[in-house]
């Protein structure tokens, strides 16, 4: 089993059997048929060199520790039809970096990405109504969007790590893909009497010295969101716009060339914002 590198299962296929793939270290890729139904827990367990997995719409729950321990895996397509991820399915999977889990998921069971290291987003459909104990916990990037307006009483006190400032509520799946060069962005609603503004939410750049513009799409370039540009050691230099009022946690920590920041307008730091930033000289504050 540990010299298998690929596997085509066949299309009437029903059932994946408990720990059926289990170490197999050298598989690198499997189709999953559309016919699937069923799988057992620990199926894929320990499959080290497998990168990405497409599961099938047939295919409800997936059960405890599915893919657990697949350090490689970087990407998974969730589909319409998975209405439970059971505990533990892709523990510990730390090359993991978004999971954007699909409307009509119901349940995140306990510790499902726990460990999952490299996890940078996440989204939560409004069908889901638990997620229960460290079901994401141990990724100090993540941000995590959900769909509902607010935290459902499903969700355990304890389902994340993440700082407050990091879960952002209200936002659908189609609300997260706005670019503007190496920006990525939400509108985000600053409450009743209040415009509007631009929230950034991720910057996928590699410039030495970044400048925020002063609008995108019509609103105000106001909030660096949570994590946007941790970790970012290529930038020396950050300018925020005339219009930036707020940097949410963590929003530059990290960032360990950075030597200068200029924000002259800004009201609010969060907690941990120039967290590990062993560069830094100057920063021009109001």
């Amino acid at each position: 089993a540990a010299h298998v590198t690929g596997v085509s299962l066949p299309d009437s296929l029903l059932t994946i059997g408990k720990e059926a793939f289990y170490g197999c270290t050298a598989l690198a890729e499997v189709q999953l048929p559309a016919t699937l139904r069923e799988m057992g827990s620990a199926a894929f367990r320990g499959c080290t060199s497998l990168t990405r997995v497409s599961l099938p719409s047939t295919l409800e729950t997936l059960p405890n520790y599915a893919f657990a321990d697949c350090e490689a895996l970087r990407s998974v397509t969730f589909p319409a039809g998975l209405l439970v991820i059971d505990g533990y399915a892709f523990y510990h999977c730390t090359s993991l970096k978004n999971a954007f889990l699909p409307e009509g998921l119901t349940s995140v069971n306990a510790y499902a990405f726990n460990g999952c290291t490299a996890l940078e987003e996440v989204f939560l459909p409004k069908s889901v109504t638990v997620v229960a104990d460290r079901a994401f916990y141990g990724a100090a990037g993540l941000v995590i969007y959900c769909a509902n307006a607010q935290k459902p009483s499903g969700f355990t006190t304890r389902w994340t790590d993440s700082d407050e400032d990091a879960v952002y509520y209200g936002y659908g799946r189609e609300d997260l893909f706005s670019y503007n060069g190496a920006f990525r962005y939400v509108i985000y609603d600053m409450g009743e009497g209040n415009e509007s503004s631009v929230l950034i939410t991720r910057y996928y750049g590699d410039s030495e010295v970044v400048r925020l513009p002063d609008t995108m799409s019509g609103y105000r370039v106001g909030i660096i969101g949570a994590r946007a540009f941790a970790g970012r050691k290529e930038m020396r230099k950050l300018e925020l716009s005339s219009n930036t009022r707020m940097l949410l946690s963590y929003a530059l920590s990290g960032c360990t060339a950075l030597e200068s920041v200029d924000m002259p307008y800004v009201t609010y730091i969060g907690k941990y914002v120039f967290r590990n930033c062993t560069a830094l000289q100057t920063v021009e504050m109001p």
